[in-house]
């Protein structure tokens, strides 16, 4: 009889304590200027409401992207991302062309024979 070993290859998800301290440190630094702009616009109404929204409104999406790079492993997939978007709008249109051509040979169809066109 023979001996006959199996080797299992199970690689564990790479951790970076690194990498996670500096998402951490980027989204409180962050966090900390958008508690500056309100303090000094609660204190001093500058800048106006619709700067400090707009202030906002980036910061936010700043950390947003941080957190779904960062804590879903997503940083390394932008590229993949792009390139299925990039691939969808032109999908979408086709279907949208077609489905516009359609509609517009039903609706001369249905002029032709004189009967109302469903909704």
């Amino acid at each position: 009889m023979e001996n006959i070993q199996t080797v299992s290859h199970h690689h564990e998800p790479e951790f970076s304590t690194k990498a996670n301290l500096e998402t951490f440190w980027i989204l409180l630094g962050i966090t900390l200027a958008e508690l500056v702009l309100a303090t000094i616009h609660l204190k001093t109404g500058f800048p106006p409401k619709y700067v400090t929204n707009g202030v906002y409104l980036i910061l936010t999406l700043t950390k947003a992207f941080y957190i779904i790079a960062e804590f879903m492993h997503l940083r390394h997939e932008i590229k993949n991302l792009i390139m299925t978007i990039r691939g969808a709008g032109p999908a979408f249109r086709l279907v949208h062309h077609r489905f516009s051509l359609g509609r517009q040979l039903l609706l001369r169809n249905c002029a032709t024979a004189m009967i109302r066109p469903p909704l």
